[in-house]
Order: structure tokens, then C-alpha cells, then sequence
């Protein structure tokens, strides 16, 4: 976006979590964002806390349009939920970062995310995931078979 400042620093980033998530992990890529001055909340299936970290959204409760980005952070229990996948769908098409790691993996799988620019998946991926981020928005993706 012309005219955007190109920082992570305000940006709303939704990370995806469920029972079993590495919370380790987690907090390792959510300490690096924050600390950049991103505004991270974790979005589960249900309330309480997951891993010792605090449930800020409950996923029936939230949208992709609240957030600037979104990261998978569990695949294994949330492929399996039409809502998390049309989550990360609308997020997608919406041109925004999206990102994954560990099991998050099978999230973005299950949403048959292309592999494209701001699509960042892998085990380290807080350098290039704010990247994008800063970013803002992927206006330039082909969207015309995201079902979102």
C-alpha cells in the first residue's frame, strides 16, 4: 500500500492455536513480533488457556477481518474445523500475511493455500513472517480459486 509505513509495529496478527499446540514455540515467534511492536492474540476453540498461554478470541467468536495477519500454529486438531480453515481462507484472499508452523502446517494444507507470496511456512519463521507483515497486504494474488 502506497504510502503505508513498511513496519510490523501496530500490525493485529491472529495466532491459531488448539489443545497441543507447541506453546514453547509460540511464544518464541509471538515475544519476537510483539517485540517489534505487533499486537498479537491467540484465537482457539475454546476459551481458558492452551499450553500455560491465555486464550485472548475464541475462533467461533472471531474473523480473519479483525486482523492485519494470521499465523497457524496447530493443524493437527484445527484442519479438521471448517471454521479455522475458512479462517485462514479469508485471510488469504483478503491479500494478507499468512504463516505456519509446526503442525500449522496441515492448516494451510487443508485450506490448499497456494504456495505464494506472504505465505510464509516453516520452524523459524518470525524474521520472514514480519517481513511480510510490514508488508501489509498481497494484492497482486491470484484469488480466483480461493473459495473465501
Amino acid at each position: 500500500m502506497t504510502g503505508q509505513p513498511r513496519s510490523v509495529a501496530t500490525r493485529k496478527i491472529a495466532i491459531l492455536m488448539a489443545d497441543g499446540t507447541d506453546a514453547a514455540a509460540v511464544t518464541t515467534l509471538r515475544q519476537a513480533l510483539e517485540g517489534q511492536g505487533a499486537v498479537c492474540e491467540i484465537v482457539a476453540p475454546r476459551e481458558g488457556t492452551l499450553g500455560g498461554l491465555p486464550v485472548d478470541r475464541q475462533l467461533s467468536a472471531a474473523s480473519s477481518v479483525l486482523y492485519d495477519a494470521v499465523v497457524a500454529a496447530d493443524g493437527a486438531l484445527l484442519s479438521a474445523s471448517a471454521r479455522a480453515v475458512f479462517f485462514v481462507l479469508e485471510a488469504f484472499r483478503h491479500g494478507k500475511a499468512v504463516g505456519a508452523v509446526g503442525s500449522g502446517r496441515q492448516l494451510v494444507e487443508a485450506a490448499r493455500l497456494p504456495n505464494d507470496v506472504g505465505v510464509i511456512v516453516g520452524d523459524d519463521i518470525a524474521t520472514a513472517f514480519a517481513e511480510a507483515v510490514a508488508g501489509h497486504r498481497f494484492y497482486d494474488r491470484d484469488v480466483s480459486g480461493v473459495p473465501a
